[in-house]
């Protein structure tokens, strides 16, 4: 890890935050997903390679962490005991509140999970295939046939309420 941790997290953590945003669709959801990041990334130090770049590194644990809690999700809604979370306004597009995005974000919060954590990775994080793919734990190839369908998709969506 460069520096102290203290270092990394201001120099990290606004990228990362950005990251757990686009990530969940609650606010609430996204803050927890940031801290149970760095939670993980403090636990897991002593496996960090210098070799590697430090935000690949975090930004796996992130995603890591996000597919974690997706399977729990999963999993829980079998139980119908478990009591479903209230339903919270909608997180605002990361657009600084402008409208002309709405759409896009909407639909991109549509998509199914491969797909929105491909275009996320590669849009909105500025990852590019190789990156997207290392961070996903899947070939290159795939990254770009789940951008493929999902910009298909997104077009047909957008279409049809433009």
């Amino acid at each position: 890890m460069p520096g102290t941790f203290d270092e990394a997290i201001a120099r990290h953590g606004p990228r990362l935050y950005a990251l757990c945003r686009r990530l969940c669709g609650k606010e609430w959801e996204a803050q927890d997903l940031y801290q149970e990041t760095w939670l993980r990334a403090w636990r897991c130090r002593q496996k960090y390679d210098p070799a590697r770049p430090f935000e690949a590194w975090l930004c796996r644990i992130c995603v890591n962490l996000f597919r974690d809690t997706l399977r729990r999700r999963a999993v829980l809604q079998f139980f119908p005991f478990v009591p479903e979370s209230p339903d919270a306004p909608p997180l605002p597009a990361p657009s600084d509140d402008r409208d002309e995005y709405a759409a896009l974000h909407a639909a991109v919060r549509e998509l199914p999970t491969p797909q929105r954590l491909a275009v996320t990775l590669y849009y909105f994080c500025d990852k590019d295939i190789r990156q997207t793919a290392l961070l996903l734990g899947v070939p290159e190839g795939t990254v770009k046939s789940r951008l493929a369908k999902a910009r298909a998709t997104l077009k047909r969506r957008l279409e049809t309420d433009g």
